[in-house]
């Protein structure tokens, strides 16, 4: 009998692919049981602003969107009251100013004006800016993860998208600064939602920025269109008056 048909046959070894196995996904601070509430929140806050990178590509975004709702619940409304009092202080110095400059104009209670102008303000704010926000991130998740499934980047879910878009919030932290504050808040929040799509959704940057920036590029065109059919239907009204 030939020796070769007694030796045992091993298993071959299994083929190389080539393919590295992805790491586990971190937990995000304000989601981890473990951690205190405020301790979580600071953590997270600190990660997005200043380790967005890091952030969106490394931390598990794909689960529950209760958490991140949360979280930009409390940023958006801290920011918009503090909007709130900046505005609140703008109305008082531009009221004091024109009663210095008018003092003599009748019927017009400048006081009440400013003080009428605060309470509406922060009544607003208190009460329905939560709404607003929560809606709003329902509306800017579903636009972002519209343009990223355009441009063929969603390769996650939409509570993904949402949750980039919740934590992407902290931007508004901004609005503390007066006046340039909601602008630097605005900018910064587009560039944390680009990093955020691109590393989150694990796509390349350009389709993160197409599904960023489209939007507002689309928004700003139909607003132009507005304006050139308000314009061009005032002057063909002027035109007309003119030739009768």
């Amino acid at each position: 009998m030939n020796q070769d048909d007694h030796t045992e046959q091993l298993p071959s070894p299994p083929e190389e692919t080539g393919s590295i196995p992805e790491p586990p996904k971190l937990i995000v601070p304000f989601e981890d049981p473990t951690k205190e509430f405020f301790t979580g929140l600071f953590e997270t806050m600190k990660l997005v602003l200043f380790e967005p990178t890091r952030f969106f590509r490394d931390y598990k975004l794909d689960g529950s969107i209760a958490r991140p709702l949360l979280f930009a619940v409390m940023i958006g409304w801290t920011a918009a009251t503090i909007s709130a009092m900046w505005g609140t202080v703008v109305n008082k110095s531009i009221f004091s100013y024109l009663q210095e400059r008018m003092p003599d104009l009748e019927g017009v209670d400048w006081e009440r004006l400013a003080s009428g102008g605060s309470s509406m303000d922060f009544a607003f704010t208190l009460i329905l800016a939560p709404i607003f926000i929560v809606f709003g991130l329902f509306i800017i998740a579903g636009v972002y993860h519209l343009f990223l499934m355009i441009a063929k980047g969603a390769n996650k879910n939409f509570e993904t998208t949402f949750n980039v878009a919740a934590y992407g919030m902290v931007t508004r932290l901004a609005e503390f600064i007066p006046f340039c504050g909601s602008l630097i808040a605005w900018i910064y929040g587009l560039v944390l939602a680009i990093i955020g799509l691109a590393g989150a959704h694990k796509t390349d940057s350009g389709k993160a920025a197409f599904a960023v920036l489209a939007p507002v590029v689309l928004c700003c065109f139909c607003i132009l269109m507005i304006f050139m059919m308000i314009g061009a239907t005032g002057f063909m009204a002027v035109l007309n008056k003119s030739l009768r």
